[in-house]
């Protein structure tokens, strides 16, 4: 029998606001491309993606997490790329803030440091909009800022064709420690 595991990653988690926003913007660009849109209930970006881990390993990661100072981040989104490799269609921040980088470096040390592998090729802030998306977007410009004010331990269900995303702790961000709740 498999041990069971629980597929997961720390992300910048949008409120119901930003959530909405960044789906207005995207709902022009899937509509053009086709592909699988992702919901706005799942929208997210990715800091640190971790994969599979025992239970017993996700309330290290959740108090790992309360040991970060995250910033608040504005984010500004103005280009659209689409990833022929995973067939993703993204949203790409212009210049993210450099205080974002730094938390997910240190976060990247915290992982390592405890032995836990995470993703560690070079951070490129986007938000998935789509999924299974056959072509690159025709030229559409957009003008999306997002000010990102909590960080997600999250786990990725399997769905039927799709994923489901469920934050498992929620850090709000301003500073080590603060604001830290499990759901």
């Amino acid at each position: 029998m498999r041990a069971a595991t629980h597929r997961v990653y720390y992300a910048l988690w949008p409120d119901a606001e930003a959530r909405a926003s960044i789906a207005a913007a995207a709902a022009p660009l899937v509509a053009a491309v086709g592909g699988r849109a992702v919901l706005a209930e799942h929208l997210h970006l990715t800091l640190a993606f971790i994969g599979a881990v025992a239970p017993a390993v996700v309330g290290a990661l959740a108090r790992l997490g309360t040991a970060i100072a995250w910033p608040v981040a504005t984010l500004r989104f103005g280009r659209v790329e689409w990833w022929r490799s995973s067939g993703a269609l993204v949203l790409l921040a212009d210049d993210p803030p450099a205080a974002l980088g730094d938390a997910r470096d240190e976060l990247l040390a915290r992982l390592a440091a405890h032995g836990i592998a995470a993703d560690t090729r070079p951070f490129r802030a986007h938000v998935t909009i789509a999924r299974n998306v056959a072509s690159p977007p025709p030229a559409h410009a957009v003008a999306l800022e997002w000010t990102a004010r909590q960080v997600a331990l999250v786990e990725s269900q399997p769905a039927p064709g799709s994923s489901s995303y469920r934050p498992l702790a929620l850090w709000e961000a301003h500073g080590a420690g603060a604001g830290f709740h499990v759901i």
